[in-house]
């Protein structure tokens, strides 16, 4: 009897070792899974509530954790498709610039060929010097508009005179500034005038003398003719002048990729500023450098700009 004493002491002991070890940590500060494992068979009646609390509010928090969870992954997964639409839109913004340089970098390819391809080498055996004569290019725009008037345009061609002999050589800019007046017909007729005369009498002919590069550099011009065409009432006059160049002027306005502006003077009219550009000096140039292996290298820089271009085409 004794001894059974002693054991009924030793297991209610031990119970209450179990369940001081229950409530070294509160309900409150418990797992889900802690409070899942929790007997409570053994828990008194307050204890069974207290646990009963601490399981739902646990249950409650793990539910909204999940919520949470969810919630997070639908906003990464909204950045992710946000993040991949911009990076789309940006590689085809990427794209887009792309062939918009490519397009006007083969325009511009384009247009140095037509100039190479329009520049004639003329060789004469009776002639001390070679021509080369460049393609046609013209000028239209409003400053033009502006001095000459409704139907005023400037053609341009580049030439050069190159002597082998000598291996000297003429850079010229051929220029026609063409502009357009009403001619009265009755008065041509009763006093047999040419509409070139009428020109004359009226005081129209511009008769442009000078010209300059920017910074002052003076050019010589000669003034080459005057004419009109077979008009009837609305007549379109020209003058052709042929400005002196410089050919290193020509050759720096290539290496820095620029056009080369003239400004071109009367004491008669306006002033206009003719641009030559630089893709046209480009396409001269490499022709230019056809006509004798002495003058290869006038067309360095017009080769180092092609093969830059031609990058551009295929990047």
């Amino acid at each position: 009897m004794k001894y059974f004493l002693i054991t009924i002491m030793l297991l209610v002991a031990s119970a209450g070792l179990h369940a001081s070890d229950d409530q070294a940590k509160s309900y409150e500060e418990m797992t889900l899974e802690e409070l899942q494992a929790v007997n409570t068979k053994a828990l008194d009646k307050s204890a069974k509530k207290a646990h009963k609390k601490a399981l739902r509010d646990a249950k409650k928090a793990a539910k909204a954790a999940q919520k949470a969870e969810r919630k997070r992954q639908k906003a990464a997964q909204r950045a992710e498709r946000a993040r991949q639409k911009a990076e789309k839109k940006r590689l085809a913004k990427l794209a887009k610039m792309k062939r918009k340089t490519q397009k006007r970098a083969q325009k511009k390819l384009n247009y140095i060929n037509k100039v190479y391809n329009g520049t004639s080498i003329i060789k004469d055996d009776f002639e001390a010097n070679i021509q080369i004569r460049g393609r046609d290019g013209s000028q239209y725009d409003s400053d033009i508009i502006y001095v000459l008037g409704n139907g005023g345009r400037i053609r341009y061609f580049l030439r050069s005179f190159y002597n082998p002999q000598s291996n000297n050589i003429v850079l010229q800019a051929y220029v026609t500034i063409k502009f357009s007046e009403v001619v009265n017909e009755a008065m041509l007729a009763e006093h047999h005038l040419t509409a070139a005369a009428y020109a004359t009498q009226q005081g129209w002919w511009k008769k442009y003398s000078l010209a300059a590069l920017r910074g002052g550099i003076g050019l010589e011009v000669k003034r080459i003719r005057s004419y009109t065409d077979n008009c009837a009432y609305y007549c379109a006059f020209y003058e052709d002048i042929a400005i002196t160049l410089d050919l290193e002027a020509v050759q720096k306005a290539v290496y820095q990729q620029q056009d080369l502006a003239m400004k071109i003077s009367s004491k008669y009219a306006p002033p206009l500023v003719l641009n030559i550009p630089h893709d046209y000096m480009v396409g001269y140039l490499l022709r230019l450098s056809e006509t004798d292996s002495r003058l290869s290298h006038v067309s360095v820089d017009a080769r180092t700009n092609i093969n830059a271009i031609r990058a551009q085409t295929t990047d």
